[in-house]
């Protein structure tokens, strides 16, 4: 999926593409940009797809 003005590095893509599940990957990649943040933010703002908020609780189980 493309969103005009975000660039996903291409790391990221290739761990995608290479993920034996991912979904679980995908979640993992967003608890470590979450933990990555610190003290740079104050809180995250997670909008899951298609309604999947358990996907959205596991990427913040670790806040």
């Amino acid at each position: 999926n493309e969103v005009p003005g975000i660039a996903i590095p291409a790391s990221l893509r290739q761990r995608m593409e290479a993920a034996t599940d991912p979904q679980v990957e995908g979640v993992i990649i967003a608890r470590e940009i979450v933990a990555n943040m610190g003290d740079l933010v104050q809180g995250v703002y997670v909008i899951p797809q298609f309604g999947r908020y358990d996907l959205a609780a596991q990427v913040l189980e670790i806040a």
